[in-house]
């Protein structure tokens, strides 16, 4: 923005929010033991983890504003680049 009237009343946050290590897959630091080897550990297979998400940690993006007449148009610009995301 290069107006610095509207830099002082448009408030950006970025918040990532995973599960404590980043892109990598908690459960691969987990070991699991079958009902007939009870003395040998694994990790799960891939194949195994059906419901388990790709990705481990998201990115939250907040814009705010303390201008009331500037809401809609902020609504209008963070609705377009988030289009330009996809």
């Amino acid at each position: 923005m290069g107006n610095p009237d509207l830099c002082d009343r448009i408030f950006v946050r970025w918040y990532k929010l995973g599960y404590g290590m980043g892109n990598i897959n908690p459960l691969n630091k987990i070991k699991f033991y079958s009902k007939c080897n009870k003395n040998v550990a694994f990790n799960l297979p891939e194949n195994k983890l059906m419901f388990m998400p790709s990705s481990f940690e998201e990115v939250l993006l907040r814009v705010y504003t303390d201008d009331p007449k500037l809401s809609e148009t902020i609504k209008t610009g963070f609705h377009s680049y988030l289009e330009k995301l996809d």
